[in-house]
Order: C-alpha cells, then structure tokens, then sequence
C-alpha cells in the first residue's frame, strides 16, 4: 500500500497498511523526514513576506538600480526573464544591500522575528546571514547528491549539497549564485544564474573583480576585494 497525501490522526491506521496506529509506527520517521525542509520553507516564507513590506519600497528600489546599474527596477509582474532579475534583486536586497543604518533587511527580520523562529531556524537564520554571493565553476558533478564548484574570486574548491541542481547541471557550466552554510554542509540559496561565458574560468574572474573595483567599490570592504576567504561577505 502507498502512502496518501493526507497525513492520518496520531490514532488513525497508520498508511502503509501494518494495521498499526500511526503514532506506534510511521508518524516519528514522517515527522523527522519532513521537519526540516518545511522549516526552511517557512522560514524561507518569512523572509520573502518581511522584505515586501511597503516600508522597503523606496530602499527596494534603490538596491535594484544599483544591483543592474539601471534607471528602472525589474517589474515582479513583468514577462519570465524581468521576474527573473527581480528575483535577483530582491535576493540581493535581502542579504546584501545596507540599508541607511548600515544593517541588512535580514539582520532586520533577525531582530525583530527571530524570536518566533524554532532554534533550528535560528540556527540556519544566523548561517544564512554570512553566506554571500559567490562566483562558481562547476568542476565535478555527482547526479542525485551535488556538486564540487570552485569559487572563481577565491579559487576554492567547494561541495554543494544540491540533489535537483545536479540533475539538470552539467561540467563547467558557471554560475553566480549566493553559497550558504547549513549545519555541516554548502547549499546554494536564493535567486542564482547560469552563465555562458565569453571567457573561462580564471580570465572571468579577473574581468568580474576588475568590472567590481570600478562600478561597487564604494559598497565592497577591502576584505571582500581582497577574495581571500573562503565564505565572505560583501559588507565585512
């Protein structure tokens, strides 16, 4: 017998027909299977519906010209590829863009939500808030598991835990994308994007970091101009 989509009572029989409640047999390994990726979507959630709030419209839209170095932001309700780059944006605004108090929308939501997370979510909040954009060169995939990426700013050789992005990626392919610690291992969080380069591996970094020095200097600490960390923010 299957499992159905509509989870039993505690009391009920439990799905896979042992005749069994489902409290005495599948409820604790259904909870623990599902427990932490509906967290991080709650979390995730939560982040999404606190950064659309209608105080951050003007800083929203300040972050998003600077972010594409254009006079207009992305339209959320525009065609597939202007979605696309607001999503970029937003993820940028998020995690990256300070604010006029010098803080981050995500140090804000840390603030004043973090107290209605579980500990688990704070955990992974705090993780979160270090992670930054990071400028990737596949260099090995395993499908169903992830990927081994080397950082093109910091020439470090990264495994990501990405079981459906293995699927669809292939050796080589570069991609610039924000590198997240969660609990032991990397993921890959927010709104990402694939390239296809004019130029390979080493030759794109150094135009990436040079193209940074002119156009962000003013937002980039040396740190993050120095690419010597290995996880490094673009604030610190």
């Amino acid at each position: 017998m299957t499992r159905n989509q509509k989870t039993p009572g505690r009391n009920d029989p439990c799905w896979c027909g042992s005749g069994k409640k489902y409290k005495h047999c599948h409820q604790r390994a259904d909870e623990e299977g599902a427990s932490e990726a509906l967290q991080k979507s709650a979390l995730w959630q939560a982040l999404s519906e606190f950064v659309s709030q209608r105080k951050y419209d003007l800083d929203f839209r300040t972050a998003a010209k600077f972010f594409f170095g254009a006079d207009e932001a992305p339209d959320a309700e525009g065609d597939a590829e202007e979605q696309a780059e607001f999503e970029r944006a937003l993820d940028y605004f998020l995690f990256d863009y300070p604010l006029s108090d010098n803080t981050r929308v995500i140090e804000h939501f840390a603030a004043e939500r973090g107290r209605m997370l579980s500990p688990r979510q704070r955990t992974w909040l705090t993780q979160w808030m270090n992670g930054a954009p990071a400028l990737l060169e596949i260099v090995a995939v395993e499908r169903g598991v992830g990927v081994q990426a080397r950082d093109l700013l910091t020439n470090e050789i990264i495994a990501i835990r990405d079981k459906a992005g293995s699927e669809t990626t292939t050796r080589w392919m570069i991609a610039f994308a924000r590198v997240i610690q969660t609990d032991d291992h990397y993921e890959l969080g927010g709104a990402g994007l694939n390239i296809v380069p004019r130029f390979r591996g080493m030759e794109l970094a150094r135009r990436v970091c040079n193209a940074l020095s002119r156009s962000a200097a003013p937002r980039i600490s040396p740190r993050a101009r120095a690419f010597d960390q290995p996880i490094y923010s673009w604030r610190h």
